[in-house]
């Protein structure tokens, strides 16, 4: 009988001791998936983190990109002269040069045409004044001789009172009066309303200072 109670206990203590085991291998078990689902849950975390950065940092770059752009304004433009204005503001220099004509006591004052024999008597005179001697022909002009040849651009035409020509290159003639002819024109004495050419042209002087002014 006693042998029997030992033989309960011994196998009641088998029991208890297997179930112990057991208990002990499923708590290290579960203890061992928290840990894991633990080290696990930070490292997601971390990485989540990282990339949530990169979305405001686009954002920036975005937000850079239109200022820059807007820093790159055009150059303005410089404005040209058109041609047409500087040869105009260069025909209006040069008509601007007068031809001055002393005679006498009188000092008459001319325009000069737009040619290259007016432009070869400029010249002439940018040396200085000109003196040359002159005589009265015909009743409507006074003629001299210069001292050299200029260019020809001769055209028949009808010379009115006033007007000064160049004939056959190296005759310079002021007219107060009519005479139709192949000239050169050179230029047109300014009237004014006081101004008797005839009277003026039409004396006895022997000679007519050539200036520009």
């Amino acid at each position: 009988m006693i042998t029997k109670i030992l033989a309960c206990w011994i196998a009641l203590a088998v029991v208890l001791t297997g179930c112990g085991a057991v208990t002990e291998t499923v708590s290290g078990s579960s203890a061992g998936q928290g840990a894991e689902s633990m080290a696990q849950q930070p490292a997601s975390g971390s990485a989540e983190q990282s990339e949530q950065p990169s979305e405001p940092q686009q954002e920036q770059e975005s937000q850079q990109e239109p200022e820059q752009e807007s820093q790159q304004e055009p150059e303005p433009e410089l404005q040209q002269q058109p041609a047409e204005e500087a040869v105009q503001s260069t025909g209006q220099e040069e008509a601007e040069i007068m031809l001055q004509i002393q005679v006498g006591d009188t000092l008459l004052t001319a325009a000069l045409e737009d040619n290259s024999s007016a432009d070869a008597l400029k010249e002439m005179l940018s040396e200085g004044p000109l003196t040359i001697e002159v005589e009265n022909y015909g009743g409507f002009e006074k003629v001299g001789t210069l001292p050299e040849s200029l260019p020809r651009n001769d055209t028949q035409m009808t010379a009115q009172p006033g007007d000064i020509m160049l004939y056959q290159g190296n005759s310079i003639v002021f007219f107060h009066g009519s005479n139709s002819w192949s000239y050169t024109k050179l230029g047109t004495i300014e009237q004014t309303g006081d101004l008797d050419l005839k009277e003026v042209l039409g004396g006895q002087e022997s000679t007519v200072t050539l200036s520009l002014g």
